[in-house]
């Protein structure tokens, strides 16, 4: 079995991708008829029985209620008190104020939020880049009322730095390019099987496929190549001087300048994402997001939701998420004011892109098509890219 995203060879007991995060579909099972006769019995229960099962009943249904409505506890982790989201929609907030005047004044928490969930769209602040249906790379105005493809391949991890934009394209051999966002003209960075990556300034990192899917750092200015690790490593993404990334037991942190490694945190997680005081991952075991203070001495784990979740996006104070019934969810980075923003258009992708979400879904007839709606769940539609306009 492979992951429908990247193509990764899966095992049965795989849940989430370990290349990409993304969830794994289940499945179905088949279902057997009963064919063996349900025996049939005499109706000679006595008015006592009767009272003992209604009491049972209302006994059981009694510690249901209290085990849903009661706060839970740990000695390990803290908890919000956001165990369950409403369908009601608290008063609007403005996303302009949260995310800047449209596409500028992003953090990068958003842009490695957007590269875990497949780096599909990116900008440079004057023009959105997005990958179509196909994997082509169209070029969108920031008021997305018109395109034009740019690229024909099967793309992802796109990131712009310093007039270029660069992306990985798995027809040629997962190779990592860059364009001149002012000629066209596209050359070749890269000629590795490269995972996870990760653009900044003249560095490189990324994942190699063909080296145990170890990290390493390739310098564009003096073509070295460096290998950092020698275990499988995911999530990859550099705050200041830490490189931190993910294995399959733990969150690990490498010093760029120093070349130490240390581990942050025991345990796998799916989606990785960093800030310079916090971190937010999903829990490997659980699927529940959680965050993880970086200021303190002691670093304690909290709970912000409980719910199996996937396809991470943080935004300053905003956290976007699917769930396990792939419902576009939205809540505050403490897990406060969790909300449904929709339960209509479900996806199996999500991206964040200036006062808008992208959720990738399968259209009748099983091709991915992206759906766009506004922060507050409203103003959506389909996005559909030609070469001459684009209807939404």
């Amino acid at each position: 079995m492979k992951c429908r995203f990247c193509d990764t060879e899966l095992t049965e007991n795989d849940k989430y991708c370990p290349h990409c995060g993304m969830k794994v579909e289940a499945r179905p099972q088949s279902v057997s008829r009963v064919t063996d006769r349900v025996p049939v019995f005499e109706q000679h229960q006595t008015n006592r029985n009767i009272v003992v099962w209604i009491i049972l009943i209302v006994v059981l249904i009694l510690l249901a209620v209290f085990k849903l409505t009661a706060n839970p506890s740990s000695s390990k982790d803290h908890y919000y008190n956001s165990d369950s989201y409403s369908t009601h929609k608290p008063e609007k907030y403005d996303y302009k104020e949260i995310n800047g005047d449209y596409i500028l004044d992003k953090g990068d928490d958003l842009v490695i939020s957007n590269l875990n969930g497949g780096g599909y769209i990116t900008d440079d602040g004057e023009s959105i880049y997005m990958v179509d249906d196909d994997g082509n790379i169209a070029k969108f105005d920031k008021n997305m009322s018109k395109n034009e493809v740019i690229y024909n391949g099967s793309c992802g991890d796109l990131q712009v730095h310093e007039g270029y934009l660069y992306f990985k394209d798995t027809y040629k051999n997962n190779y990592t390019f860059k364009m001149d966002l002012a000629t066209k003209e596209v050359t070749t960075v890269l000629e590795e099987d490269a995972y996870y990556v990760r653009v900044y300034g003249q560095d490189i990192y990324y994942q190699s496929d063909q080296n145990n899917e170890s990290i390493f750092h390739y310098n564009m200015s003096t073509n070295e190549t460096v290998q950092i690790n020698d275990e499988a490593s995911y999530n990859l993404q550099r705050v200041g001087n830490l490189l931190y990334f993910s294995t399959a037991n733990a969150i690990k942190a490498y010093d760029t300048t120093t070349k130490e490694m240390k581990t942050i945190k025991q345990g796998r997680v799916i989606n990785l994402v960093c800030q310079e005081d916090a971190l937010y991952y999903i829990d490997g075991n659980s699927g529940f997001i959680y965050t993880m203070d970086l200021t303190g001495d002691t670093q304690v784990s909290t709970r912000l939701n409980r719910e199996v979740s996937n396809n991470l996006i943080v935004n300053q104070d905003q956290i976007y998420y699917l769930n396990d019934s792939n419902e576009v969810i939205n809540m505050k980075t403490n897990g406060l004011d969790n909300q449904v923003l929709s339960d209509e258009e479900t996806g199996y992708s999500l991206q964040l892109q200036g006062e808008y979400l992208f959720i990738q879904n399968d259209d009748y007839y099983g091709d991915y098509e992206w759906y766009r709606m506004d922060l507050n769940g409203e103003n959506g539609g389909y996005v559909y890219i030609q070469n001459i306009g684009s209807y939404i």
